[in-house]
């Protein structure tokens, strides 16, 4: 297991006008019937913040929803801020 290096994430996001822009596009693309729209930002721009809130909108019925990254250490920290 990976130590905890960080420190833990704020309990709630304030989402920044692009961010809210991007949310807001990607959810539209859900909406018109899209299954696999793709947001695309730049490091440090606030992804997984975004991708929290597109869950915490589009959650299905069970409440449950799958974050897949490429390394345990980006696991480890999403599932910091998704929690």
């Amino acid at each position: 297991m990976i130590p905890d290096l960080f420190q833990p994430p704020p309990a709630a996001f304030t989402l920044r006008e692009y961010q809210h822009h991007a949310v807001s596009e990607v959810a539209r693309a859900f909406a018109s019937g899209a299954h696999a729209p793709l947001l695309v930002a730049p490091t440090g721009s606030g992804k997984t913040v975004m991708a929290a809130e597109l869950i915490r909108r589009e959650v299905n019925a069970d409440g449950r929803a799958l974050f897949i990254a490429p390394r345990r250490e980006l696991i480890h920290q999403s599932s910091r801020t998704l929690r």
